[in-house]
């Protein structure tokens, strides 16, 4: 059990991480495509997982399977995604992320950056690290615990 102060810290975490939303509104709308955010983000999770069933893609992006369908279909018209076969089994196909689709997320990516620049202009170089670091952590932690969870309601 948490001591008292830890406890604290926990809550303070969680606080933090709620005042964080109206930062990410920020970021977001520096956006490629400001209304399309939801996009953005099946391109990073393809960029950094690889190719994904579409049941895994909505899991990761803690989004509904018909959003993350509707948005993939969407990136896949745009050339930003392909479907593959899936070798596991030949009845699904996975969702892969085009080179185009990586010049687009790295796009993204690079714009979201400069609209984060300002925030962190008084930090060290080491502390952004850290910082990014943690929360890292913190999101790896969160999927290990839905994995879980999944696992439990299966």
């Amino acid at each position: 059990m948490a001591t008292a102060s830890a406890h604290a810290d926990r809550v303070a975490l969680v606080s933090n991480l709620g005042a964080i939303k109206a930062l990410l509104r920020r970021v977001k709308r520096d956006l490629p495509d400001r209304g399309r955010s939801a996009g953005v983000l099946v391109l990073a999770i393809l960029h950094r997982t690889g190719p994904s069933r579409l049941r895994d893609l909505a899991d990761e992006a803690d989004l509904d399977l018909s959003v993350v369908s509707r948005l993939t279909a969407e990136l896949t018209a745009a050339g930003y995604v392909e479907r593959r076969p899936n070798p596991e089994d030949r009845r699904s196909s996975l969702l892969a992320i085009t080179p185009e689709g990586v010049r687009r997320h790295e796009e993204a990516m690079d714009r979201a950056a400069k609209a984060i620049e300002p925030v962190l202009q008084e930090w060290s170089d080491e502390d952004v690290a850290l910082l990014s670091d943690l929360l890292g952590r913190l999101h790896h932690s969160f999927q290990s615990q839905l994995g879980r969870s999944h696992c439990k309601n299966a």
